[in-house]
């Protein structure tokens, strides 16, 4: 990625408790553009998900090692399939011992209510696999093919190793320097100095609770629909709207639900922005609502205004202080 792409999105500082939630949306959508959020994620499993781009890849094997690595793999096989065998061959034979057992007519007790159960099929023993070796035609093809796939990851493995770097400069740009070197200093005595390890430390530091972060969205949520009846430029608004509804979303905020969020939308553009075309989708949702069709979100009803301002740039068709779309 360019410098200028990565001058752009240090816009986000980490300086106070209130800067988390938009430096960390930051953070993952700039994680995710280089396809390396797996590695950053603090909330994975390390265990399931190393935090090491160098991780993601075995070394390569010799042909030896992985003849072995192969006949380790098939005896492992053979043994489990071995003791599942002696399972179902000890289940099989005690069937059969049941089925043989004659009623014993002097038993006073009365005979309880058979329950059937299916029949079990006699197992078949496994066969043992044949060593493998590395004169064996299958498997010279067999290791070549690895081979091939290992260094294509390898290749992958180098681009993300890149972007990890890249990633490790985003953080240093974008987190204050003494917020940073806490967090990495509180990691000096750990086994884990990843960026992941760092992203932790600053979470349980400075993400707001729970109940703080609905509290912070619904207060941001509330003010940019009440800016909707200011002068505020409405590229301006729906660029900041659109801010503010993704962290609703995340929040399952229930202001951003439904139909009622669709409407409260629209009487927010019906205001200055779009009066006209607001107006006409109001009455197109009573229509829908009548019909029982479903009825765009919130977040569609967005997209289209931002579609209609883009088109209004385009043509210059705004000519005025507070402009009017023309629909």
């Amino acid at each position: 990625m360019s410098s200028e792409k990565i001058s752009d999105a240090t816009k986000r500082k980490l300086n106070h408790r209130r800067d988390w939630p938009k430096w960390y949306l930051a953070l993952r959508v700039e994680a995710r553009s280089k396809a390396v959020w797996e590695l950053l994620d603090p909330d994975a499993d390390d265990k399931k998900s190393p935090s090491d781009p160098s991780k993601f890849i075995d070394a390569i094997p010799s042909v030896d090692d992985y003849v072995k690595k192969r006949n380790t793999a098939q005896d492992l096989a053979y043994n489990e399939a071995l003791t599942d065998y002696k399972r179902r061959l000890e289940e099989y034979a005690q069937q059969q011992a049941q089925a043989d057992a004659p009623d014993d007519p002097d038993d006073p007790q009365e005979p309880e209510e058979e329950v059937e159960n299916e029949p079990i099929e006699q197992p078949t023993i496994p066969t043992k696999p044949k060593v493998v070796t590395a004169h064996q035609a299958r498997l010279v093809e067999e290791y070549t093919g690895y081979i091939q796939q290992l260094v294509s990851k390898t290749v992958s493995r180098t681009r993300k190793e890149r972007s990890y770097e890249s990633m490790d400069k985003w953080m240093s740009d974008t987190v204050a320097p003494e917020i940073l070197e806490n967090a990495k200093e509180e990691l000096i005595d750990t086994d884990d100095c990843s960026l992941r390890a760092i992203i932790r430390v600053l979470k349980r530091k400075y993400a707001p609770s729970d109940s703080s972060s609905l509290t912070i969205a619904r207060e941001e949520f509330t003010a940019v629909m009440s800016r909707a009846n200011s002068n505020v430029n409405p590229s301006t608004w729906i660029k900041d709207f659109n801010s503010v509804y993704r962290r609703a979303v995340q929040l399952n905020l229930p202001e951003v639900q439904g139909t009622l969020a669709s409407k409260a939308f629209l009487y927010a553009t019906a205001r200055r922005f779009a009066p006209a075309w607001s107006n006409q989708e109001l009455t197109d949702i009573v229509k829908m609502e009548r019909k029982g069709e479903t009825v765009p979100d919130m977040g569609q009803y967005a997209e289209i205004f931002d579609d209609l301002l883009h088109e209004e740039a385009i043509y210059g068709r705004s000519r005025s202080r507070n402009p009017k779309l023309p629909l």
